[in-house]
């Protein structure tokens, strides 16, 4: 991926090249029948943008995660204190997300243990707008 830097909204440009898209094949055995699937790239680039701060008006959509729902939001904001770790969020598409607890060897936050807190579960809706007083 390749980001852009900060516009004068607080988004950044993202452009993935289609050079860079590359997949595996997907081998498939059925009922003695071998099948192999080939994703390739159309060739065109995908892009988008980051909108950190929420300057940007034609971003419709939020994700949030919170890294840490043991305790209450702070001061600098966050989800709602999950200290069971059991909270669920439904996706757009009427997925279900799961909070879940960082533990070595778990798969909840590979890049980032810290054992013994709850991440939040993925939540995505309408962006919120703050004014600021």
């Amino acid at each position: 991926m390749q980001i852009g830097g900060q516009d004068g909204t607080g988004a950044r440009q993202i452009t993935v090249p289609a050079s860079s898209m590359v997949f595996n094949p997907i081998d498939i055995s059925l009922a003695g029948q071998h099948v192999r699937i080939c994703v390739e790239s159309a060739g065109i680039d995908g892009a988008g943008k980051i909108d950190c701060n929420g300057g940007d008006p034609n971003i419709d959509y939020q994700s949030r995660i919170d890294h840490n729902t043991n305790t209450a939001p702070g001061v600098n904001g966050g989800l709602p204190q999950d200290p069971e770790c059991n909270d669920t969020r439904t996706d757009p598409s009427g997925g279900v997300e799961d909070a879940c607890l960082e533990a070595s060897g778990s798969t909840c936050n590979p890049n980032s243990p810290h054992p013994g807190l709850c991440n939040s579960p993925i939540e995505t809706g309408p962006e919120r707008h703050v004014r600021e007083r």
